[in-house]
């Protein structure tokens, strides 16, 4: 069964239905503090986001690859109508030979085609899928791989000239498909002028488990152009799979433009390798400049978003 998940969770055995305090992680520490949501009960906070999130949203936790968590909902417990979703679908095609990757492969798909997508052939490229999940590295193979791309972001106070440019982001990585490579992979975005990160953590939501990465964790990286968090896939995922990072902050000057990057490890690598990298919009996704070899990661474009006083829109 589904959970409602957050960083503390308080229930009230008052009743046959359990009553959810939900709390939130503070900008400043790992220490939590209350969301004033008031007595809200878990059934209760589920069928709002089953009712009023939009289909991208909606179709993660039905695919069981997404928990719901806080941040998503105002101080009613109604799904916060603010956000503003922007997703890509993409497929990757990899070519292995002797245990190097030789060829990577890149197709957007329609929304239509990643619902219906089989991993035993491209969509595009009819390459065979036929990397096995044990020992993709050593054997002359293809796998093929799709995944959806989400950048979700709200401004807090939209209609205030003083406060519109505190920002809450998400980036979700959610794959159709589980991968037969099984390393740290790196999530995250890359912004223009100066952006103040009062909080940044992220989730890997496997199989119906979750692992949590805090904002002072190691395997964080966070600097004046941009946040990411390197995420070792789990060796025994095999149903679901999902990446999250989310990033609260202020822009400090006029409009800004965001990238945002989910990138693959196609080999084996260690956590160091996948922070050895520079934010800049010229890298991979617009996000990863990598200074180890790009010959470590799958290349998936990113998605992006422009945002001014009155409006955000995709770039």
């Amino acid at each position: 069964m589904k959970k409602f998940l957050s960083f503390t969770m308080i229930t009230l055995l008052m009743s046959p239905l359990a009553i959810l305090n939900v709390f939130a992680l503070d900008n400043n520490s790992n220490q939590s503090s209350l969301v004033k949501m008031g007595e809200v009960t878990e059934a209760k906070l589920i069928n709002n986001f089953l009712e009023q999130a939009p289909e991208e949203l909606v179709e993660l936790y039905n695919d069981d690859s997404f928990e719901i968590t806080y941040e998503w909902f105002d101080e009613d417990g109604n799904f916060d109508t603010d956000f503003e979703i922007m997703t890509q679908y993409i497929e990757t095609v990899t070519k292995y030979e002797n245990g190097e990757v030789v060829d990577v492969e890149e197709h957007t798909l329609t929304k239509e085609e990643y619902d219906s997508y089989d991993n035993t052939a491209s969509t595009y490229s009819y390459q065979i899928g036929n990397c096995t999940l044990d020992s993709p590295m050593y054997n002359d193979c293809w796998e093929t791989n799709a995944k959806r791309l989400t950048l979700a972001i709200k401004r807090e106070y939209p209609t205030d000239e003083e406060n519109w440019q505190k920002l809450k982001i998400a980036v979700i990585n959610t794959w159709k498909t589980i991968p037969s490579v099984k390393s740290y992979d790196t999530i995250g975005l890359n912004h223009e002028g100066t952006f103040n990160v009062t909080n940044a953590y992220g989730y890997q939501n496997w199989d119906g488990n979750v692992i949590t990465y805090s904002y002072n964790g190691t395997n964080m990286k966070k600097d004046s152009s941009g946040v990411s968090i390197s995420q070792n896939i789990v060796d025994s995922t095999t149903s679901s799979l999902s990446n999250i990072l989310w990033v609260h902050g202020q822009f400090n000057s006029g409009a800004q433009h965001i990238n945002a990057s989910y990138q693959h490890a196609v080999k084996n690598i260690s956590l160091e390798t996948s922070k050895d990298f520079t934010f800049n919009a010229d890298g991979m996704g617009g996000v990863f400049m990598w200074n180890s070899s790009y010959s470590n990661w799958d290349n998936m474009r990113g998605v992006c978003a422009n945002i001014a006083t009155n409006y955000l829109w995709v770039c």
